[in-house]
């Protein structure tokens, strides 16, 4: 398997290099310029690896902590504190995920930070675009309202500057507010749910694909892989630090007939989505583990009610 700390570094660089999931634009703030420096020395990833391995098994802890290594080995920024909660009157108010420090230009930076993974689907009307996450209660257009409503415009309110004058923030006036969203959007592979997800989401404001993954029901998968299948291809299950990167062993791919099996018990019988790593190598090295070219396709495999409890869900919720 990939060390811990070769898994960390990917998953990292992966964050620094890609697009926001969510533009800044678009939720009326500010984009993140990352340190130049950073990205060109070198760094020991060795204690971010073993704190990773001891600490949660969430994925959103999980990259805040390997954007909280960036923050503190940059010669740019200086992290000032992370996961502040603001309480007033026994009530959580909020929280402040990041607060930095540009010491370019001196000024203080609120930083709201965030991995994402949505599936999409039109509506039953094909006029609007869906993205949902994999457990189909999350929402990419409820996220970003979250966001613009709440989470980036906290430091306007009264009640958090106390808090706010404790960590040497004077004036709340004078703070940037920026965003990094990250993740991946997967379309449908069915073509008409594809076709007509891509004429919804052209009529509006909608957020960058940074990668054009897809995203099956388990019966799809199934054939779609018998119809395709060949000793060039291979396949693996991620687990959800793999998510990133998609950085992953040539030893732990295996063939179609055993991921199927493992598909049928986590998405058939347990109700899972899953994200699947498709490796396909070029035909000269199909037959050696050791160092080959291929091309990597992410992929997300639900069951087979999943589109049909989108859309309940839709119909229960205030939209």
């Amino acid at each position: 398997m990939i060390e811990n700390s070769q898994l960390a570094q990917a998953n990292l660089a992966w964050i620094l290099s890609t697009q926001d999931l969510i533009s800044p634009q678009s939720l009326n703030v500010h984009p993140h310029e990352v340190c130049e420096h950073f990205l060109k020395a070198e760094h020991d990833y060795s204690a971010l690896a073993a704190d990773l391995s001891k600490g949660s098994h969430f994925l959103g802890t999980y990259a805040e902590k390997l954007w909280c290594f960036y923050l503190k080995n940059s010669q740019r920024y200086r992290l000032i504190a992370n996961n502040i909660q603001v309480h007033e009157q026994g009530k959580t108010l909020g929280e402040f995920d990041f607060i930095l420090q540009d010491q370019i230009n001196d000024q203080f930076i609120h930083l709201e930070f965030a991995i994402k993974f949505y599936l999409g689907l039109p509506d039953k009307n094909h006029k609007h675009a869906w993205w949902f996450g994999p457990n189909h209660i999350d929402r990419l257009d409820k996220k970003a309202q979250h966001l613009r409503a709440k989470q980036l415009t906290l430091s306007q309110l009264q009640e958090t500057h106390k808090t706010l004058a404790a960590i040497g923030i004077k004036d709340p006036r004078s703070i940037n507010t920026q965003s990094v969203i990250k993740g991946r959007l997967f379309k449908p592979y069915n073509t008409f749910l594809r076709e007509a997800l891509e004429a919804a989401q052209a009529n509006e404001i909608h957020p960058q694909n940074v990668d054009d993954c897809t995203w099956f029901t388990l019966s799809e998968f199934t054939l779609f892989t018998k119809e395709l299948d060949s000793p060039q291809r291979r396949y693996a299950i991620l687990e959800k630090t793999q998510w990133l990167s998609l950085s992953i062993h040539p030893n732990a791919l295996c063939d179609r007939a055993a991921l199927i099996d493992q598909l049928d018990i986590l998405v058939g019988m347990e109700g899972r989505g899953v994200m699947v790593l498709i490796d396909q190598r070029s035909e000269e090295h199909s037959k050696t583990d050791k160092e080959y070219a291929s091309t990597k396709q992410a992929c997300f495999v639900v069951h087979d009610n999943w589109l049909e409890q989108c859309y309940s869900s839709l119909e229960n919720s205030e939209v």
